[in-house]
């Protein structure tokens, strides 16, 4: 007996066949549950120097020796593979139930290589794994695509998918299960190079056994008794993680108008109390008593009329001091649309806070985004430019903010010479100072 259930399926796309193997017993005690077995497999997988938009390239999803054991907080799920923001192998973590459903189905781990012909996604039930046709489903929000996917394959079905944006080659296109993503590292952006929509399962409930199931559930017990307790697992129930936007404010490192600064005099408008105001339901995920997340009324965008489960901290700064402003709901609105879309909100909101930053600066115009003035704060610009950045073309002259590094390299060399040894200092707040940027703009060198 064990929480492991010691099997992957691998999917191979450009034939639709596919195989299940045996997990090697020296990869699961020798590397760390689900990033360490993912990490093997892909550094004895992938060739070097692969491109990480080709065939050649591998996207694997997992779920770690604990999850769905009942054990509180530890079935989140993963998706690794190499990223197209980084060229080096990614892990990213989601919540959502799309990771225990794997291991209902007898996984540990879905390997899916080459690229499919056309349009598909994939369906796992208990005949097996279909390849089915997904070009009615192609364009869809992750909203739309799972209420398909239930009223084809039953009540019961979960999925892990990609939006438009994925669809779109969006650099930093995330995977959704549920309201949650695996956001970082564009790894919906390799799933859609595949031309894979999803991956949905529909089986029975078989919870793995651990090796002494009585021992386990009195260790399970004695853990749901320190957290009933915890102060921190209390704070996150009722806040969630915008408490942390005030701790990191007084400490001067909140990210604010691109880094330049580390802390904005209207902090409470983005506390942890003030967005409990707007909380209209608690939401978490799989087994985890916590229950960190909350639904809030969106306002605007595709899903205006609706709510959403978040914002979370990083959201928070993203979309509020990051860019200029500290609005409550836009940054609930610029949340919801990023994943109307399909696209991970930290690297939108870095990308943007750039885009502002050379507006600021002269190096580019309105002429440059496609007629919009990306003042700080300007909710109206900003709100546009993620429609543009989560759709293709993004803005014109190809300055391609849907991908930081990109835009940086046609800006920055010729406009900000660099030095790698001094840093800019902040001391926004009295007492405490910080390097508020790694290197240092020489010219010019105050914030704007």
């Amino acid at each position: 007996m064990s929480t492991l259930t010691g099997k992957l399926l691998r999917i191979k796309l450009n034939d639709a066949t596919y195989g299940e193997e045996e997990i090697p017993q020296r990869h699961t005690t020798r590397f760390i549950s689900a990033r360490g077995v993912g990490a093997i497999y892909l550094y004895d997988e992938l060739a070097p120097g692969v491109d990480p938009l080709s065939p050649a390239n591998k996207l694997l999803l997992l779920i770690g020796a604990l999850g769905g054991t009942g054990l509180q907080g530890f079935s989140k799920w993963a998706v690794m593979s190499k990223s197209p923001l980084t060229g080096t192998i990614f892990r990213s973590i989601s919540g959502g139930n799309f990771g225990v459903w794997m291991k209902h189905a007898g996984y540990d781990l879905i390997i899916l290589e080459g690229k499919a012909a056309a349009p598909m996604y994939i369906h796992i039930d208990t005949s097996g794994v279909h390849f089915l046709d997904a070009s009615d489903l192609w364009g869809l929000d992750y909203r739309q695509l799972q209420a398909q996917l239930r009223e084809k394959h039953g009540d019961r079905t979960e999925s892990a998918s990609i939006g438009p944006a994925g669809e779109n080659l969006i650099r930093y296109a995330v995977i959704h299960s549920g309201e949650r993503t695996a956001s970082r590292g564009g790894m919906g952006t390799v799933m859609g190079s595949k031309n894979l929509k999803a991956v949905s399962i529909n089986v029975p409930t078989k919870k793995p056994s651990p090796f002494d199931p009585a021992a386990y559930k009195e260790l399970i017990k004695i853990q749901v008794g320190i957290l009933k307790e915890h102060p921190r697992k209390q704070t996150m129930t009722t806040l969630g993680t915008p408490y942390i936007t005030k701790i990191v404010n007084m400490m001067g490192i909140l990210p604010t108008k691109n880094y330049q600064e580390g802390s904005i005099a209207t902090i409470e408008d983005l506390s942890g109390d003030q967005f409990l105001k707007l909380k209209k339901a608690r939401a978490g995920c799989y087994s985890c008593m916590t229950r960190c997340g909350g639904m809030r009324e969106v306002m605007q965008g595709p899903f205006g009329g609706s709510q959403i489960d978040g914002p979370e901290y990083e959201t928070i700064f993203a979309f509020g001091p990051l860019v200029g402003l500290s609005d409550r709901q836009f940054v609930i609105d610029a949340n919801a649309l990023c994943d109307a879309y399909g696209i991970d909100t930290i690297s939108t909101g870095v990308c943007i806070a750039f885009a502002c930053e050379l507006f600021a600066r002269g190096i580019i115009s309105s002429a440059d985004a496609d007629g919009l003035k990306l003042t700080w704060g300007n909710q109206e610009a900003l709100f546009s430019l993620i429609e543009k950045i989560g759709k293709k073309p993004c803005i014109s002259k190809d300055w391609s903010f849907r991908d930081m590094s990109r835009a940086a390299s046609r800006a920055m060399p010729s406009a900000w010479p660099l030095q790698t040894s001094a840093a800019a200092t902040c001391t926004a707040v009295p007492g405490r100072n910080f390097q508020a940027r790694q290197i240092l703009w020489l010219k010019p060198a105050k914030a704007i």
